[in-house]
């Protein structure tokens, strides 16, 4: 296909209607289901090593009792569908420290989303958890991958910007470079490939990162 041809990275990402850790059960029936279709897709696809990414979600009756039904849940997916899903930290309730000690305890991969961790932290530093975060892909045939967004506006904190702020995306790239570690990162911003490419150029002008292709570069 031309995803494997080109050596493309797709993960699929179930909108806010897939809670696997609801208290009502026809939600997790329903989670469940849409789980399974994005599985078929992704199967049909022929994507390789394919991922569907999930937050951990409701957070009725608090944290603890939200992740152990997350758990229970997860245990219910068949083995294939299992290996499919990656867990990322959210803006609102479960930060770096909560989604990583649950991908740990499930053994699967976490997807750092920098933007969120600024929105939702209890000082944590990114540099402090960034090894661990990596580590959860080490079973896994891919790199790990993060999501980088920046916020629309100081009252808009959550919001995402139509681009992403090159001085905020280099003192990132500054904080965990010391692990000397391949990763991907996916930019969320509203002018998708426009974003990507002004990121790239204001990155040549105020960088001295070495450029493999269009958009990949060493530090």
């Amino acid at each position: 296909s031309m995803i494997n041809n080109f050596d493309m990275r797709v993960d699929l990402h179930p909108d806010q209607y897939c809670v696997l850790n609801s208290v009502k059960e026809n939600v997790i029936l329903s989670s469940i289901n849409i789980l399974k279709f994005q599985q078929t897709i992704l199967n049909l696809m022929n994507v390789s090593n394919p991922k569907i990414i999930l937050h951990v979600g409701s957070s009725a009756h608090g944290k603890k009792q939200s992740i152990t039904r997350f758990i229970n849940t997860f245990n219910l997916l068949d083995n294939d569908l299992k290996k499919m899903i990656i867990i990322e930290n959210d803006d609102k309730v479960f930060n770096i420290r909560n989604t990583l000690s649950l991908c740990e305890k499930l053994d699967i991969p976490m997807v750092l989303d920098y933007h969120h961790h600024l929105c939702n932290n209890n000082g944590e530093k990114i540099e402090n958890f960034i090894e661990r975060i990596f580590n959860t892909w080490n079973k896994d045939n891919l790199v790990p991958k993060i999501h980088f967004s920046s916020s629309k506006s100081k009252k808009e904190l959550r919001a995402h910007n139509d681009y992403i702020t090159a001085d905020d995306f280099i003192n990132f790239i500054d904080r965990i470079k010391f692990l000397n570690r391949d990763f991907d990162i996916m930019l969320e911003a509203k002018m998708k490939d426009m974003a990507l490419f002004k990121l790239i150029r204001e990155l040549k002008y105020k960088t001295d990162y070495k450029f493999i292709d269009e958009t990949t570069f060493l530090i």
